[in-house]
């Protein structure tokens, strides 16, 4: 039996948060490695559109914080 406490919805906004700016960081690092090594534009490709997605989604999870007030 757990004697954690149970996860509220502060917390997974805070891991959400969190897992955002990761993809976001981990985006610009392909970028700039696939530019450093001259690895196919896959690669680069692939960075560019992390980096995007974690900018769209830190965007709404803020919106969801600020102003949801989740």
């Amino acid at each position: 039996m757990s004697t954690a406490r149970p996860r509220t919805n502060g917390s997974a906004m805070n891991h959400l948060s969190t897992v955002s700016w990761l993809i976001t960081a981990l985006g610009l690092l392909i970028i700039l490695a696939s530019a450093v090594a001259d690895l196919s534009p896959v690669w680069m490709l692939g960075g560019i559109l992390l980096t995007l997605a974690g900018g769209v989604k830190i965007a709404v999870v803020f919106m969801w914080q600020r102003i949801a007030g989740l």
